[in-house]
């Protein structure tokens, strides 16, 4: 890098970056089932403040829509296994 110049934060680059809200939460929901995190961790204030200071713009739903979003990806999972006729079981803990 030239001198004087410097990098931006990546606090400035994520609140530069378009906002895709859904693709956010479902990666969230991902995160916290393969990770065996409560659903809880989405009210921690640590977390939430974590969160605003990446991108104060994005709206981080509570616990019991986290468990919502959560489901809907199980279900919608189950449907695509069923689809094709597979029996696998539904988690991504097995692919470490």
């Amino acid at each position: 890098m030239a001198p004087g110049k410097t990098t931006p934060s990546i606090a400035t680059l994520f609140k530069s970056a378009p906002l895709n809200h859904d693709a956010i939460i479902k990666q969230l929901s991902l995160w916290l089932a393969d990770s065996f995190r409560p659903f809880s961790t989405v009210d921690d204030p640590l977390f939430r403040e974590f969160i605003l200071l990446l991108n104060p713009k994005f709206k981080l739903p509570h616990k019991e829509t986290m468990r919502t979003q959560t489901g809907k990806i199980s279900h919608d999972l189950k449907q695509q296994v069923r689809v094709v006729g597979v029996r696998i079981v539904l988690t991504r803990v097995f692919r470490r």
